[in-house]
């Protein structure tokens, strides 16, 4: 890709950086301050929503001490990432073309359409494991528009 996005395409993961206080969060509000003052468009698949409500529900599950939310912890973080400008695309084929990554990427199919492949790339910077899974996305499939 040449010049700036004009749209990035987000995964679950890195928008509930925005939200939560988690490793890489400050790096994560760095990257959406940059396409934010770029006026570079989120878009997501349809079911990167639901995904981060799963997230933000597990972690009530969890002890505090161990990323664990409470209740009204996780209510307010639920309004938070419903206030995040997120445009959900509906592309057909689209359970289809998460499938086949899964398969390539060797990751549950469930993860592959909003989750970029992170564990995968190792324990290097932020910025480095995107642009490698980003990479890594791209060379497996010959037909992303990424």
């Amino acid at each position: 890709m040449s010049g700036k996005p004009g749209e990035v395409c987000v995964d679950a993961g890195l928008l509930l950086k925005l939200v939560l206080n988690e490793p890489d969060s400050a790096r994560a509000e760095a990257l959406f301050g940059g396409w934010r003052s770029a006026g570079v468009r989120l878009i997501a698949p349809v079911f990167c929503p639901v995904e981060m409500d799963s997230v933000i529900r597990r972690k009530t599950t969890r002890p505090r001490d161990q990323g664990g939310l409470t209740e009204e912890q996780a209510e307010l973080v639920f309004a938070a990432v419903q206030g995040i400008p997120l445009t959900v695309l509906t592309v057909e084929g689209q359970r289809q073309r998460a499938w086949e990554l899964a398969k390539v990427l060797g990751l549950p199919p469930f993860t592959t359409p909003t989750t970029w492949p992170w564990q995968s790339c190792g324990s290097v910077s932020f910025g480095r494991r995107m642009r490698g899974c980003i990479e890594s996305v791209r060379e497996s499939c010959r037909t992303c528009a990424i």
